[in-house]
């Protein structure tokens, strides 16, 4: 089973037993925003050329996040990518339910009310297993970066302090950082994904190190 990169990263932020989020929603919300913008990338929908999205292909898309995303995309003056990823978060904020719906369909999660909430234990952690060992075998054994969903995880780890949901305390920010910067990326990720990675990873730096000022709720 294909999980999307909206979906791994909801696996990776939620507690595994408690089925609750372990990072802070402002975090998480754009951690989810760049996801969506990298998954309209590599579906040939938008484009990001000098930190401009540039809309190419308006074709309706199955997922309704996607297309909402597109709508709101089409409306947008400002495309600036720190703009665009602010204003996404917006929508991923009010989103997350759908990707949390969706890996329950498809039997990894399941929902249980816990104090008038609704909560997300996990019932298969294969595929959070699978993830997460794939991300630690690049890290540990400094292999090469073959898999861009891979990359853009490595990439959002640390901004969103997620790292240790993968690396426990093995890993702090900084050694992270330091070894995704160095480690070798296959030919089979083109060089204008490595560069959209690269910008959507300092746009989400950027947001964070603004958050005294800037909240998404």
């Amino acid at each position: 089973m294909n999980l999307s990169i909206l979906e791994k990263i909801t696996l990776i932020a939620l507690d595994d037993n408690t089925g609750i989020w372990v990072t802070d929603s402002m975090r998480l919300n754009y951690a989810l925003s760049c996801g969506i913008l990298f998954e309209l990338f590599e579906s040939g929908e938008i484009d990001l050329n000098n930190g401009i999205i540039e809309l190419t292909n308006s074709k309706s898309n199955k997922n309704l996040l996607l297309e909402n995303t597109l709508e709101l995309l089409s409306n947008l003056k400002n495309k600036s990518l720190l703009s665009v990823v602010y204003k996404v978060a917006k929508l991923a904020s009010r989103s997350k339910n759908e990707i949390l719906n969706g890996l329950v369909e498809k039997g990894i999660l399941e929902t249980k009310e816990q104090n008038g909430t609704t909560i997300y234990p996990m019932i298969d952690g294969s595929y959070e297993n699978a993830i997460k060992d794939e991300l630690i075998e690049i890290a540990h054994k400094y292999s090469t970066i073959d898999e861009k969903d891979n990359l853009f995880l490595l990439k959002i780890l640390a901004n969103c302090k997620l790292q240790q949901e993968v690396f426990r305390n093995e890993m702090d920010t900084k050694k992270l950082v330091e070894i995704v910067e160095n480690a070798k990326i296959s030919s089979n990720i083109n060089h204008k994904t490595s560069q959209v990675v690269n910008q959507l990873e300092d746009t989400l730096n950027n947001l964070v190190v603004s958050a005294s000022t800037i909240k998404v709720y």
